[in-house]
């Protein structure tokens, strides 16, 4: 039987859950309703749909649960897009409108730049930071945080802001476990919540690794045979028993059994000490992929309608990238030769557009869908 889950009082004294659900990496509707039949009660989402991010859905899931708004904890994440006075107010009204909230619970500043902005923000994260700030003190947001924030940065604002983070959230799993930081936010009250802790940042890294490290490492998989649990179960107790927040973007209804039941057993201290040991191994092997990685693909969205973005992997797969609204853009780093496919989301029954990275330019820019003219190449 599934024992409750914890939770972590934040330095306002508000009790916030230490475990939920990632509603990143495809997370729909009702994966989100079959969450909250589980008993999953923290969500935390974001503004950026071209991630995989679905806040609406969210909203109407929880909307149409028939569970009090109370019994839960909406969190979603500022887009840097947003960065600015006016547009950061616009921007928290957008998210309280698609969560069909009249409050969040807490809300984070995604990135403190704008890497793929085809123009600056209105300000930086600084001029934002100073409008959650007031609508945290008139009651309109109960906590307030960054993300992907690295040491200098958390310095700064602790030192400077009229308001400290309640929370930050940063990339953690076993291999990358951020302990400088996680000292620094427990020595200033600050909560830490971990993304990506079962590993699914590995395969974007430049010199990435194939498959799932983290979920088929031996020592972490012995953990879990013992304790006849699952190596998913085995991190993310690993990290409560820190006191770290865990948000895996669980779709499978056994996925999301696993996470209700992560406090039906605990770790011993030599279990930790083994998984703390792995803190900065390269996991795995690495992926097979051209030496050159340094192209900038831009691919625009001209259709009146939010597309979604594919690239061919060397065995023929389609493997997701990203979703574009419409008008929108987004950036990735490719290779010449490397393929990308274009469809309406939702439906890959006709495809919008074939995209192959070209040799010799450095940057180059694609229209979805091909226009009469041919897609625009930018020394």
């Amino acid at each position: 039987e599934a024992s409750p889950l914890p939770t972590s009082k934040l330095w306002n004294g508000l009790d916030y859950p230490l475990v939920g659900l990632g509603c990143a990496s495809g997370v729909r509707e009702a994966h989100v309703s079959s969450a909250i039949q589980k008993g999953i009660r923290l969500f935390d989402t974001a503004q950026a749909y071209h991630w995989g991010y679905q806040e609406h859905e969210v909203g109407n899931a929880i909307a149409n649960s028939g569970v009090s708004r109370e019994e839960f904890w909406i969190q979603t994440k500022l887009e840097p897009k947003y960065f600015g006075k006016e547009p950061t107010i616009d921007a928290v009204i957008a998210s309280l409108k698609n969560l069909r909230t009249d409050y969040l619970d807490s809300i984070l500043i995604h990135f403190p730049t704008c890497s793929y902005c085809e123009r600056p923000p209105a300000g930086t994260w600084k001029d934002s930071w100073q409008i959650l700030e007031e609508f945290y003190n008139n009651g309109t947001i109960k906590a307030i945080g960054v993300s992907n924030f690295g040491m200098g940065l958390m310095r700064d604002i602790v030192a400077n802001a009229a308001i400290k983070p309640h929370l930050v959230q940063n990339w953690m799993d076993p291999f990358h476990q951020d302990e400088a930081l996680r000292k620094y936010c427990k020595d200033n009250n600050i909560m830490y919540q971990a993304y990506s802790s079962l590993g699914g940042q590995w395969k974007y890294m430049r010199d990435g690794v194939e498959g799932l490290p983290v979920l088929t490492h031996p020592d972490i998989k012995e953990i879990a045979e013992r304790n006849e649990k699952s190596v998913a179960q085995v991190v993310i107790r690993w990290l409560v028993q820190q006191g770290v927040g865990a948000i895996p973007a669980s779709k499978k209804e056994r996925h999301q059994d696993d996470v209700m039941n992560v406090m039906t057993f605990s770790l011993t201290e030599d279990d930790m000490k083994i998984i703390g040991r792995l803190d900065g191994l390269l996991p795995g092997r690495p992926k097979a992929r051209p030496p050159q990685y340094d192209i900038k693909a831009k691919f625009k969205n001209n259709a009146a309608f939010t597309v979604k973005l594919f690239w061919v992997s060397p065995d023929g797969q389609k493997v997701p990238q990203q979703t574009i609204g419409s008008g929108d853009s987004s950036g990735v780093r490719t290779y010449p030769g490397h393929t990308f496919l274009a469809f309406k989301d939702g439906d890959e029954t006709n495809m919008l557009g074939e995209f192959v990275i070209g040799d010799g330019k450095q940057q180059q820019t694609f229209i979805i869908p091909p226009s009469d003219r041919r897609n625009e190449d930018e020394l």
